[in-house]
């Protein structure tokens, strides 16, 4: 009968060692392998298509660092860091995905190395298939001009050739100036192999020196997939005159009202190595932001100086800042020398000469404002019932500049728009915009970064040229249907250097179905909505449901565990 316990006995306690044994071994591959994995999309690859490759940690990870290895050489890594740290997402997932690219064909063995356990690799092999039939879309400035002027449309010719064996789809590229930003964009449906497709454009610029022209092109293969994007940049010589003002004197800077006064001003077209001869060099005097009088020079050489004047009736009780500020057709603006000022101060006169009534003294009577006639003493500033406006006098608002204006650019779908303060500072790799409706452009993504799992993708946006700032902040609107206002809805932006996804602080006019967000920059944008898709329709069963998802090893271990307590029960009864 002992013998009988203690075969019981030895039973059950080699059964409860296997249960040990197998959560441990579950438990060690939950911590390295287990709930830890590698993906990559799409399915097929081939060599020169951009492919993403995702490293998953299902049980957390976050702050963790994680390195890349892979074997043989022949993969790159696009965008992404090696070593990677993992972004906390909110939902106790990890998650990094690095965009990769491959020059040669073959069997590649992919690892993921985790920094916080101890020989914890993730392996998967991936196979890269030679290119069969691959589009290879070309980008070629033919023909470029060797010197470009300042402020004149420059006619530029691009190619965008086809060298591949097979058609390119939704071939769609833009091309930079480094001053301007976007200056042409382009898209075609399909260039098949062999095609060329010609593009004329001009460059109108007033930055002078050397500037860099870039194009890039994105483009697919047949299968839908993309392909690493074409690029092509040449320098451009931009040359131009730098009018320097060197004197701006009045000859009384305390007047009356109407009293004439005459301006001097003396420049120099300064010689630089950009510099070429003015023409039609013109000087204009403010009156504070009031354009009073504008006198033409003709042309000046470089290295010559020229001196002219301008008679004015000063007009405006006060005293005033002064403006002189001379250009031409091909004025630089890189240096801010063209701009002089002095102060001036006009006060209200009485009438000249001899006493009231009588006409003694050689005095002129005093003006009448009124009756209709423009006397001397009187000017559109003083009297506009009686004098006309110059044609050449230009009403300008005085004081600072307010933001009320606003600037609207649209994307290609109609669903997106960026409002853009007219006060707002828009600049590109630190150059100033000037012509930001015809540089900026907002497209819908073809492929956007994961998204966190807490989250879902409503559409997604390229805010192109990317290095645009604005200050103050511009205004993303991104519109959605009825049938999409499920959950939370907010802007998100993507943030290159982090390689994760940012929520921005967010409102949503439910009543126009807009959602709208202040951004400084330009990055990959989308909306983005809290709905998860339920699987049951009853929540705690969904998440019974995602955690088995995510945690495939927890089924095997059930019916395990619940096996070996049936058979402790069973020896028990005995």
């Amino acid at each position: 009968m002992e013998s009988k316990i203690k075969v019981k006995l030895i039973v059950i306690a080699f059964l409860i060692a296997v249960i040990i044994t197998i959560m441990t071994a579950f438990g060690q591959a939950v911590e390295c392998g287990g709930n830890k994995d590698i993906t990559y999309a799409p399915g097929n690859l081939s060599v020169g298509q951009l492919f993403d490759l995702r490293y998953i940690d299902y049980n957390g990870g976050v702050g963790q660092q994680v390195w890349l290895n892979w074997t043989p050489a022949g993969l790159s890594i696009v965008s992404g860091n090696n070593p990677a740290t993992l972004p906390d997402f909110g939902m106790g997932e990890g998650y990094y995905v690095w965009q990769m690219n491959s020059t040669s064909p073959g069997n590649y063995t992919i690892q993921v190395i985790v920094e916080y356990e101890a020989n914890c690799t993730v392996t998967r092999n991936i196979s890269i298939q030679g290119s069969v039939d691959p589009p290879n879309i070309q980008l070629n400035y033919p023909l470029l001009p060797a010197n470009i002027v300042a402020k004149q449309n420059s006619l530029i010719n691009l190619q965008i050739s086809n060298i591949g064996t097979d058609t390119a789809y939704d071939v769609d590229g833009y091309t930079t100036l480094t001053a301007e930003g976007m200056i042409d964009n382009f898209f075609y449906t399909t260039i098949i192999p062999g095609d060329t497709q010609p593009r004329q454009f001009n460059v109108n610029t007033d930055y002078c020196g050397v500037q860099v022209l870039e194009t890039n092109a994105d483009y697919k293969d047949s299968a839908g997939y993309p392909y690493q994007p074409s690029h092509t940049n040449a320098d451009l010589n931009i040359l131009g005159s730098d009018l320097g003002i060197d004197i701006f004197t009045v000859s009384d800077n305390n007047v009356n009202n109407g009293e004439l006064v005459t301006f001097n001003v003396t420049i120099t077209n300064i010689n630089r190595n950009t510099s070429i001869n003015a023409s039609n060099v013109v000087v204009r005097i403010y009156r504070g932001n009031l354009l009073v009088r504008t006198k033409n020079i003709g042309n000046v050489a470089v290295d010559s100086t020229v001196s002219a004047s301008e008679t004015w009736a000063a007009a405006g009780d006060g005293t005033y800042t002064m403006r002189a500020v001379v250009d031409s057709d091909q004025e630089c603006s890189n240096w801010d020398n063209n701009k002089a000022t002095l102060q001036m101060t006009i006060t209200s006169g009485g009438g000249g000469g001899g006493g009231g009534g009588g006409g003694g003294g050689g005095g002129a009577p005093a003006p009448v404002c009124g009756n209709g006639i423009c006397e001397w003493g009187e000017t559109y500033y003083n009297c506009p019932e009686d004098c006309k406006a110059p044609a050449e006098e230009e009403e300008e608002e005085e004081g600072p500049v307010t933001c009320e204006g606003i600037l609207i650019v649209e994307s290609n779908d109609g669903m997106a728009s960026l409002v853009i303060p007219d006060c707002s500072e828009i600049r590109l790799q630190g150059s100033k915009i000037s012509n930001p409706q015809n540089t900026i452009s907002i497209r819908a993504a073809g492929m956007m970064p994961t998204l966190p799992a807490n989250m879902m993708l409503v559409r997604g946006y390229d805010f192109l040229p990317s290095g645009i700032t604005f200050d103050p902040d511009a205004e993303v609107r991104i519109r959605y249907h009825e049938d999409e206002a499920k959950g939370r809805l907010f802007i998100i932006m993507y943030d290159e250097s982090l390689g994760k996804w940012a929520t921005l602080s967010s409102i949503d006019d439910k009543s126009v179905h807009e959602v709208s967000a202040k951004i400084g920059h330009f990055t990959k944008i989308g909306l983005a909505t809290s709905y998860l898709p339920s699987l049951t329709g009853l929540a705690f069963l969904d998440d019974a449901l995602y955690f088995i998802n995510d945690n495939w090893w927890f089924i095997p271990l059930v019916i395990v565990v619940v096996f070996a307590l049936w058979i402790i029960t069973k020896i028990l009864r005995k």
